[in-house]
């Protein structure tokens, strides 16, 4: 029964592990607006759980098509055929199935994002359907 309990302990737990969230990031080596949104993308994920980053570079033909792959492999596809064209934002969106929760740009600060992110993990894991979406709008919509 010890060894039993402490192996349930010392395992890491599946929701920890699974995230609720994917933060999908169009941009391009020449994109000005995503060197600005980068690094406060990147601040934003160091504080926030639940939440996997996925970068759609469109900088060139090779990583085009390399983004395309790991588009299909994280279940984005349909952000990857709606977007891909278009850089200097994210995409929030669950990762279960892919659907939009919402966007941030360049002109969001760090804490915003990150209070974005919060909110978009806290309406995925609710059973609440009705509050997935977040304010953001994405391009086109």
């Amino acid at each position: 029964m010890a060894a039993l309990l402490a192996l349930l302990c010392a395992a890491p737990s599946t929701a920890a592990q699974t995230p609720a969230v994917r933060l999908v990031f169009f941009t391009a080596d020449w994109c000005p607006n995503c060197q600005v949104l980068e690094p406060a993308l990147a601040s934003a994920l160091s504080r926030v759980e639940g939440v996997a980053r996925l970068d759609i570079d469109v900088t060139n033909a090779l990583r085009r098509e390399e983004s395309r792959v790991q588009a299909r492999a994280a279940n984005v596809t349909r952000l990857y055929d709606a977007y891909a064209g278009r850089t200097g934002f994210a995409v929030i969106a669950r990762a279960d199935t892919g659907e939009t929760i919402g966007c941030v740009t360049s002109v969001y600060s760090a804490a915003e994002i990150e209070a974005a992110l919060r909110s978009a993990v806290r309406s995925v894991r609710s059973p609440a359907v009705s509050t997935r979406r977040i304010a953001g709008a994405c391009p086109g919509a």
